[in-house]
């Protein structure tokens, strides 16, 4: 997980793409964005290609992360605590389905989740999802991929 400084007086712009890239035939990106008290939580899940049921974990995950977040108290939990809790429901989530739908078995996918509170970003990813902040004109990416390919490029 990082945290960086995202003060100023500008305001938050979130945005988003999704491309279903030149293998897939269907896009299995899952975007959810939610306000749990002054925190902004966006969390992007992508079901992994080629698995069964990857559209169906990137909804599980982002639905999970969501219901977490809206039953926290950010007053009592810090949000690096909210974050490592979201990731492993999401994980216990897909597990589960995989579990108890024969035909979903192996489902998984890869995630990005941020938070925006109190003047900073809190995030946190899995796999090829990737996370960049605009700032002064240009794009800054924030996350590195967790795969095979980043690795032989390292």
């Amino acid at each position: 997980m990082t945290q960086n400084g995202v003060g100023g007086a500008s305001p938050l712009v979130i945005g988003n793409h999704s491309h279903t890239g030149m293998v897939r035939a269907e896009n299995e990106d899952y975007l959810g964005y939610y306000r749990v008290g002054d925190a902004h939580v966006i969390v992007v899940a992508d079901g992994m290609g080629g698995h069964a049921g990857g559209k169906v974990a990137s909804r599980v995950a982002v639905e999970s992360v969501r219901d977490l977040f809206l039953a926290a108290d950010l007053a009592i939990t810090p949000v690096f605590d909210l974050i490592a809790l979201a990731i492993k429901s999401a994980n216990a989530a897909i597990r589960a389905g995989s579990v108890t739908e024969p035909k979903l078995k192996g489902m998984g996918a890869t995630c990005v989740l941020a938070v925006v509170h109190d003047g900073m970003l809190y995030h946190s990813h899995l796999g090829d999802c990737r996370l960049y902040f605009f700032r002064g004109g240009g794009l800054q990416r924030l996350t590195k991929d967790h795969t095979v390919v980043q690795r032989l490029l390292d």
